[in-house]
């Protein structure tokens, strides 16, 4: 096995010779109309004092899932909010729906109270059902990976959404790439999911 002394970091340096780096993607938005059913779920047998204070929908869970077991797939915006036209996921190719279902019925049953409650159990489906996943509208487009703009002191920033989806496709084609032989060893890398929040600087997670 190699043996390796130190570690040098390494900078991802675009070519201004080759123009924009545009990549086609998929991207889906969180309704607008799933924030009160996912809160009343949510809020079942809460406090209402309890309730006040948790008046978000947490995205978490879902977020980690779909990042855990499809990093090569699909990247996670963990500050989408419902009803706002920034993407929440970006796709190589839209979901189908009935991996889409599962995704969200697992969610779903992280929110519940009680799951042997059958009252509870009733309010999921009926969660469920106002969400209406098979109305998803996955929007296909193009994601420019190194748009920026420039600061009043005239230095480059990257859009927020560079942040996350830059790294995550430099990821996955180099995943992509063949083994290679490096001090007598084959050599090859992994993809694996990264943290859904942190889009930069200063932004919410």
């Amino acid at each position: 096995m190699a043996q390796y002394q130190y570690n040098r970091p390494a900078a991802y340096l675009p070519d201004p010779a080759q123009g924009p780096f545009v990549v086609p993607m998929h991207t889906l938005s969180l309704p607008s109309h799933w924030e009160e059913p996912l809160l009343r779920l949510y809020h079942d047998g809460m406090r209402h004092g309890q309730a006040q204070r948790r008046r978000r929908v947490p995205t978490a869970a879902i977020n980690q899932l779909m990042r855990a077991t499809a990093p090569d797939i699909v990247t996670v915006d963990s500050t989408a909010r419902f009803g706002s036209e920034n993407p929440w996921l970006y796709c190589q190719n839209a979901y189908p729906s009935a991996v889409t279902n599962l995704y969200i019925a697992t969610w779903l049953k992280s929110l519940q109270r009680d799951p042997d409650d059958p009252e509870t159990a009733a309010l999921l489906m009926d969660c469920f059902r106002d969400l209406d996943t098979a109305a998803l509208g996955w929007r296909p487009g193009t994601v420019d990976l190194l748009e920026q703009k420039l600061s009043p002191g005239g230095t480059a920033v990257p859009s927020p959404h560079v942040h996350r989806l830059l790294p995550d496709v430099l990821a996955e084609r180099i995943a992509r790439q063949a083994p290679y032989e490096h001090h007598g060893q084959q050599l090859s890398f992994r993809q694996v999911a990264g943290l859904t929040g942190g889009r930069g600087p200063g932004e919410p997670s």
